[in-house]
């Protein structure tokens, strides 16, 4: 597998697609039709953001460096407000996975 954007914009379409294949098929179809198409492709890169930065953190420990905890829900809460699609021009990350999500829901 390929390093960078590349790598990082197919491991974000492998968990995108499993998210969606692992939602429940009982749920009300406009439900599904609304994460898969609203939430999914800003939330994705706000996972794929906090692991990057859990992981820096954990090599900063690692070399015996200080490094401050990282709370996850705030660090998601700060990253969806900063990135909000109706206030911010959407990443290429959230434009690829939106164009997903669009074929996915067909």
């Amino acid at each position: 597998m390929s390093t960078g954007p590349e790598r990082d914009e197919a491991l974000s379409q492998a968990f995108f697609e499993s998210i969606v294949a692992s939602a429940p098929t009982t749920a009300d179809q406009h439900d599904r039709q609304y994460l898969i198409q609203h939430l999914l492709p800003c939330l994705v890169p706000a996972l794929t953001s906090l692991l990057r930065a859990e992981e820096e953190v954990q090599t900063r420990k690692g070399r015996g460096e200080n490094a401050l905890t990282i709370k996850p829900l705030d660090y998601l809460a700060k990253y969806l407000y900063r990135h909000n699609p109706r206030h911010a021009e959407p990443s290429e990350e959230t434009k690829m996975l939106t164009r997903l999500a669009k074929k996915l829901v067909g």
